[in-house]
């Protein structure tokens, strides 16, 4: 899906990252940005209103937004493989929780 700024998923990714720091802790942060900047999505409280004629276009407006998981990749991408943009406290975490997961894992794995 091309951005209002015809930037694609990656770039658009990049630009939020770029210019909004909370984005690089937060997903969920991550995701609205987009939503907002890139997809154009108004705040869905002054958007949705069920009693409103255009409830149902508006809503399938919203079903077409970029999905999470799109979004999130698309900041690994930027984050891990091309090292931008990296909060080195949360990748630290992440990355003790990984070796966590590995671990437990692998004497699940053994006990066996």
């Amino acid at each position: 899906m091309k951005t209002p700024f015809n930037k694609n998923v990656k770039e658009c990714v990049e630009y939020i990252l770029k210019n909004f720091s909370i984005t690089r802790k937060n997903d969920n942060a991550l995701i609205l940005y987009y939503w907002l900047v890139c997809d154009r999505l108004p705040l869905l409280n002054q958007y949705l209103d069920e009693d409103d004629p255009l409830f149902h276009k508006k809503f399938n407006e919203l079903l077409k937004a970029t999905t999470p998981e799109t979004i999130t990749r698309a900041r690994r991408l930027i984050q891990h493989d091309e090292g931008k943009y990296v909060d080195r406290a949360i990748e630290n975490k992440r990355r003790a929780l990984e070796k966590m997961y590995r671990d437990t894992a692998k004497s699940i794995l053994d006990f066996y």
